[in-house]
């Protein structure tokens, strides 16, 4: 702050002593300038030195961070072709597989827009502090319904192949035949590693969902000695009618549901949200009203690590994760995977990755390595959700033992491009191999990307869409002790809502209170209860023992 000295005032500024009696109305500040920092200067040249600093000052002014952070748009196209091994030769199990996509990249802020979903727009979004998700229904696929079965679904996927692959009854040699030869070998070669689980997973999903929405599975023989419940038995009545508002196509989807879960109780989840009270059907929302629908993921992640699917993972790696390799410590997740938060292997291998020489340092070869050590570790990080399948790995300790050093995936940037002083790879290819119950790595899947345009860019938008109806599932609150990693609430806001907000405080308090022990922390504090039970029990014998002895001397003293 500037100071002006009038009349019949003196002070003595860096030496010098200005007069204590003025003329009336003159003023020192005509001939000299006081300011803290400057002390005293011309006037003159503080005109000067004021018109820089008062440009320096707009310009900092009117640069916003958006401003100060370049960001670049890409369009890319991906290219995925999924193989299964048979010896020494390949068959493709999946068609080849091609979707675009779209980033906008800054220094540590990226929004990627991809097309690997087949009736959904899915878009993850990183603002330098939270990873956000969103999906929302654009196409009405007849085959996707709330009658078909996730990952989550199957409760023991070795038990479910074992009488698949034994064709334990009618039913089982049914739905084997049904799996084409590449896909058979791959679930008679099913072993409890990770990489072969989740494959299989994938094959035996997409199998039951083409029983569940393929003609009806009911006939006399094939569910000979199954136990039905009185909803199936009267739903094989009404199969081919009209029945509680609901049509013919969604009652027959209905009934294989409930058949292959009444064959399969202790490997298929029930889906009891398909009925209401009564018993009555519950009437599929129709396209016109799930298009107007978004659900928003909000993840914490200060580091700005990618865990979606597949689909998203790629461009990240090779559009967006410069900023995130640099960091120290860092453990990239594994790219080929449904859903990376749900994967227990997410952070599970090691890596071994050359980046370009310029200020982002995208990668321009990367390969990932099993870990024991990283494998056991990445059971323990908190991004995980608790799914079942997460858990059961965690519960059992991960008592699979892969040796360490098998190759498991590798990226390489065959064709680059500069843009803005940036390397960005023109073309790229992938290969993924799985691991065979022998330890054996074998390719099971190759992919490509080429570059389509490359140009500067703006800010990106959030993921927030007031205009439709959207519901969020929050995991920035998460129970440490509870089986809660995040709460589901309505909202029509355009940014993201404050974590003290009382209103969400409120229902993650409910939805705490109503949860379970979460198994992985409750497990320890039985073995301790059970320790302490057996000390107990070994050293009562000895007290009573000693006891005993005192007494006994105390008597032969007396």
């Amino acid at each position: 702050m500037s100071h002006i000295i009038h009349q019949k005032q003196s002070k003595a500024i860096s030496g010098l002593t200005l007069p204590r009696v003025m003329k009336p109305g003159f003023e020192i500040a005509t001939l000299f300038h006081y300011d803290p920092f400057w002390g005293v200067i011309p006037r003159a040249a503080m005109n000067s030195v004021q018109m820089i600093m008062l440009i320096l000052l707009w310009l900092f002014c009117n640069t916003s961070p958006s401003q100060a952070q370049r960001y670049t748009e890409i369009a890319a196209e991906v290219e995925i072709v999924y193989y299964a091994a048979k010896g020494t030769n390949e068959f493709v199990v999946d068609k080849d597989l091609t979707y675009p996509v779209k980033c906008v990249v800054g220094s540590n802020e990226w929004r990627i827009e991809e097309g690997f979903s087949i009736n959904a727009e899915t878009i993850y979004y990183f603002d330098g502090t939270n990873l956000y998700h969103s999906d929302q229904t654009t196409k009405d696929v007849p085959l996707m319904g709330p009658s078909t079965f996730s990952m989550n679904e199957i409760k023991d996927l070795r038990e479910f192949i074992s009488q698949l692959t034994g064709q334990s009854n009618a039913l089982s040699a049914f739905i084997w035949k049904t799996f084409s030869e590449p896909e058979q070998l791959l679930l008679k070669n099913y072993g409890p590693e990770a990489s072969t689980s989740r494959q299989a997973l994938l094959v035996v999903m997409g199998g039951l969902n083409k029983i569940v929405t393929g003609p009806s599975i009911y006939a006399g023989e094939r569910f000979k000695g199954i136990s039905l419940r009185p909803e199936t038995v009267n739903l094989t009545k009404e199969a081919f009618t009209i029945t509680n508002g609901g049509s013919r196509a969604a009652n027959l989807v209905r009934l294989n549901r409930l058949l292959l879960e009444d064959a399969y109780p202790l490997q298929l989840s029930r889906k009891t949200s398909m009925t209401m009270a009564g018993g009555r059907a519950l009437k599929p929302l129709p396209f016109s009203q799930i298009k107007s629908n978004i659900m928003i993921h909000i993840e914490p992640s200060p580091d700005g690590a990618m865990l979606g699917n597949m689909g998203a993972n790629i461009p990240w790696l090779a559009f967006c994760s410069g900023t995130y390799l640099k960091r120290s410590g860092r453990i990239i997740p594994f790219p080929v995977t449904v859903n990376g938060m749900d994967d227990p292997q997410a952070f599970a291998y090691s890596d071994k990755t050359t980046c370009f020489d310029d200020t982002f340092g995208l990668p321009k070869l990367v390969e990932f390595f099993t870990s024991q050590k990283l494998a056991a570790a990445s059971l323990q990080n908190e991004r995980l959700t608790r799914n079942q399948r997460v858990e059961q790995v965690r519960l059992e300790n991960n008592r699979t033992r892969i040796s360490d050093g098998i190759l498991r995936f590798r990226y390489e940037v065959t064709q680059e491009t500069n843009f803005l002083g940036i390397a960005y790879p023109k073309e790229f290819s992938l290969v993924f191999y799985t691991i065979s119950p022998q330890g054996d790595a074998k390719r099971s899947g190759m992919g490509t990307g080429r570059l389509i345009s490359i140009r500067e860019g703006v800010k990106p938008a959030n993921l927030f869409r007031p205009d439709l109806r959207q519901v969020i599932v929050d995991d920035r609150f998460r129970s440490q002790d509870k089986q809660v990693d995040g709460i589901i609430y309505r909202t029509n806001i355009s940014n993201v809502p404050v974590t003290n907000d009382a209103t969400l405080l409120r229902i993650f308090a409910q939805t705490e209170k109503q949860a379970r022990i979460d198994p992985v922390r409750l497990a320890p504090r039985i073995r301790w209860g059970i320790r302490i039970l057996f000390s107990l029990a070994l050293l009562c014998p000895i007290v009573i023992v000693l006891k005993m002895g005192l007494y006994k001397r105390a008597s032969k003293i007396r």
